[in-house]
């Protein structure tokens, strides 16, 4: 607990403000606007500085960043129509500061607040005129401060004289064929002017970019060169800062020096340089100061910004050079840092470090045993848990398990108690009907009704069977089993049913043949399963418009399968767990006890066979299946 509060505590004190408050209301906004496009270096590194300065106080929506690209687009035309984009596009928006980078940034933002009637305050960087604007812009523009791009180009020159004592020749590799390049040239012949330095100053401006490379290869020995702006050459190709910086550096026979920190890392030996991130730090750190109510006047333009001295190890390791060979102070970037270097320099630091590391490894040591033990009891709980779930399920699924069986018993009970009844009642009728009806065929002789009387006599025969199988249902009796053809049993049952199918136009059909399968068990049992099927199928189908049945006997490894297919469909589901039960009907009132497939089903189970519904099938179809008793003959 007490490292979460350390760790918390940590967050909130060196993590930068992305959780607290703004100092700027819903709807009020910060816009940067930038003279060139993204992608520059320079441009990119100013973006980079006012970034990480105003998230600390700002959310990422309250600033608008905007690119002018006017390097590419200078036309009148398009700085109009850029300007009434800005207007449409900040409508609705309070802007409390303009953050600008490079001159033409600046110029367009005073003509901006003028369309917007606005005294926003302007706060630039990057600006190369500001010694025309100083009298001119500034004498009749007010709100405004900034950073001023003071060049280090003399301080770059007495380092070279430093460094380099022997030197006899500074080759200045700056374009003149660009307005930047301009501006860089005629600051550095001033100070050249103005200045007496132990070397020579050679311009190389208006060139080729391969006749540089190419003269960068014979630079005399006890010369240096030194990198101003050069984006575009003579012939008026453009070439990328950075890129520039790495194929000149590959050519060069000796240590390029450069103005600006973007070209670290990209071959230059290093020098004064001035850091594009450090004046975005400065303008956003100004702006801050201005929205947290400060007067413009307590936040003066910086017209002297610091420089840093840098040396990069790995080009001053290419031309025999040392740290011993620099000014105490440097910057050397790339350096490898042993561990001496660090002991030496962070002596403090070190031992700090191996305290706390030595504390966090036995804090985390007795927290991973602690953690452990926890989980090992977590775990013993979670197992007793699921031991106790899986028994109470079992448990309860034994009891419904019993409870239906308990249900359907009750149900067959009444079946059996309402099957014996029946039997009792009819058994009387039926005997004094068979009694009349021999009487009568005896007198008869060979009288033209006798047939329908032997039939008459058949059929009381029949029902009598039926009823002594109805009688047999409840007692689960098997005695009366005996070897017969599924095939003879199943004709029968079409037989009794053809004549009303017929009526009704519901065809019949069969695979039926001279192939006989044997099964065992009592042939009026499983007539009466087929005959109450074929009845069941006889109501679902006798109102379609399509209207057949179709029976189909086959085996399947040790099983025979009887399958009675009809045209009608089974759409609701949650029927089929329940259509066997007893009294259950989805005939209309009148039409159906419930009783049929649920007496069919206890007659299969007595068969020692099964009663299921093809759920697979698109149309109703139930399969009774039954144990093979013996191979098919013919």
């Amino acid at each position: 607990m007490r490292l979460l509060l350390l760790l918390i505590t940590f967050l909130f004190t060196f993590v930068p403000n992305s959780w607290g408050s703004s100092i700027l209301k819903d709807g009020e906004i910060v816009v940067v606007i930038h003279s060139y496009s993204k992608g520059s270096v320079w441009t990119d590194s100013i973006e980079s500085g006012v970034r990480s300065t105003l998230l600390n106080k700002l959310e990422v929506y309250q600033i608008s960043s905007e690119y002018m690209d006017s390097k590419r687009y200078v036309e009148n035309s398009y700085l109009e129509s850029l300007q009434k984009t800005y207007i449409e596009k900040f409508k609705g928006k309070s802007i409390k500061a303009i953050i600008t980078s490079d001159d033409n940034a600046f110029l367009f933002a005073i003509k901006l607040r003028a369309q917007l009637k606005l005294n926003i305050p302007i706060i630039f960087s990057g600006v190369n005129g500001y010694a025309n604007y100083k009298d001119t812009i500034l004498k009749s523009e007010t709100n405004i401060t900034g950073v001023v791009e003071a060049l280090p180009m003399k301080e770059n020159l007495d380092l070279i004289a430093k460094v380099h004592p022997e030197t006899r020749k500074v080759y200045f590799i700056n374009t003149i064929h660009s307005p930047s390049g301009k501006y860089v040239k005629k600051m550095f012949k001033k100070v050249v002017e103005n200045n007496s330095f132990p070397f020579e100053v050679v311009y190389l401006e208006n060139l080729k970019m391969s006749e540089i490379y190419k003269k960068a290869e014979s630079f005399e020995e006890n010369s240096i060169a030194l990198f101003g702006a050069y984006s575009r050459d003579s012939k008026g190709d453009y070439f990328h800062f950075t890129e520039n910086m790495q194929n000149l550096s590959k050519f060069s026979s000796q240590p390029v020096y450069s103005l600006f920190e973007f070209f670290l890392n990209s071959g230059t030996v290093g020098g004064v340089l001035i850091s594009g991130h450090d004046h975005g730090e400065i303008a956003a750190s100004k702006t801050l100061d201005l929205l947290r109510g400060h007067n413009i006047n307590s936040v003066p333009i910086e017209e002297n910004p610091p420089f840093t001295t840098y040396y990069d190890f790995s080009v001053l390791k290419k031309f025999n050079m040392t740290a011993e060979d620099l000014p105490e102070g440097v910057q050397i970037i790339n350096k490898p840092f042993g561990v001496d270097d660090f002991y030496k320099k962070f002596t403090r630091l070190f031992w700090t470090t191996i305290s706390a590391v030595i504390f966090l490894i036995l804090a985390m040591t007795l927290m991973t045993i602690i953690l452990r033990n926890k989980i090992s009891f977590e775990r013993k709980i979670i197992d007793l848990n699921k031991t106790l779930e899986v028994r109470v399920e079992n448990r309860t699924q034994q009891l419904i398990e019993q409870q239906e069986k308990l249900v359907t018993t009750a149900k067959l009970a009444s079946v059996g108690e309402m099957a014996s009844s029946i039997a009792h009642e009819i058994n009387n009728p039926l005997a004094i009907i068979k009694l009349l009806n021999k009487k009568v065929l005896k007198t008869l002789g060979d009288h033209k009704e006798r047939p329908s009387l032997v039939k008459m006599d058949e059929t009381v025969d029949r029902i009598a069977k039926i009823i002594t199988s109805l009688k047999a249902i409840s007692r689960k009796d098997d005695a009366n089993f005996e070897f017969l053809s599924l095939e003879e049993v199943t004709n029968e049952a079409i037989h009794l049913s053809e004549s009303r199918f017929k009526l009704a136009g519901i065809q019949i059909s069969h695979n039926l043949s001279d192939t006989q399968t044997f099964i065992r068990g009592n042939k009026v049992q499983i007539a009466l399963v087929v005959l109450n099927l074929l009845n069941n199928a006889y109501d679902a189908i006798v109102d379609l418009d399509e209207k057949w049945v179709r029976l189909e006997i086959e085996s399947e490894g040790d099983q025979v399968k009887l399958m009675i297919r009809d045209s009608g469909q089974i759409l609701d589901q949650d029927l089929f767990d329940k259509i066997m039960d007893p009294f259950f009907t989805t005939k209309k009132v009148g039409k159906g006890t419930g009783l049929g497939l649920s007496i069919s089903n206890n007659i299969m189970a007595h068969h020692h066979g099964d009663i299921s519904i093809d759920r697979s099938s698109n149309k109703t179809t139930f399969v009774l299946s039954f144990p093979d008793s013996t191979v098919s003959t013919h």
